[in-house]
């Protein structure tokens, strides 16, 4: 049944991007895995209002990323339920674990909430070993080492 409802909601336009996967792996597998997300936050009263895949190995300031794994994934939601959301770490980490998981060139994915300074972030920090990122004091002058981010 969850795979009829991720499929429809795909075939209603709201695929949220494309990655570049692995050969070995389906990229079947992390569509789903990026649709089961956002049906997931979705069904808590929440919308992901954005999404977006970066290449930090094309970006200035990126952080020393696990080696083959350059891809940066962010979901911006909003609505009633995005307080909660954000301050379940458990959830949104083993959102991250399936997305990673489902989509091998994925090493971060980060969450924010709407029109606020508030995130979330999980990384790849071993094999198949995913947690949340590290604040680092704004003033942190040097590169920003992986496992670790900014928060305000």
């Amino acid at each position: 049944m969850l795979r009829r409802l991720v499929v429809g909601v795909v075939t209603a336009g709201l695929a949220l991007s494309t990655i570049e996967v692995q050969p070995a792996q389906s990229r079947d597998s992390c569509q789903v895995a990026i649709a089961e997300a956002k049906y997931k936050i979705e069904s808590k009263n929440t919308r992901v209002v954005q999404f977006n895949k970066f290449d930090m190995s094309k970006e200035s300031e990126s952080p020393e990323y696990p080696e083959k794994y350059p891809i940066r994934v962010s979901m911006i939601i909003d609505g009633s339920g995005a307080e909660s959301i954000m301050n379940s770490t458990v959830f949104l980490k083993a959102l991250s674990h399936k997305i990673i998981m489902g989509c091998k060139p994925v090493s971060l994915v980060e969450f924010g909430m709407n029109h606020t300074d508030w995130s979330n972030t999980f990384g790849l920090l071993g094999e198949n070993k995913i947690e949340e990122f590290e604040c680092l004091d704004p003033g942190f002058n040097n590169r920003i080492p992986w496992g670790y981010t900014v928060c305000l």
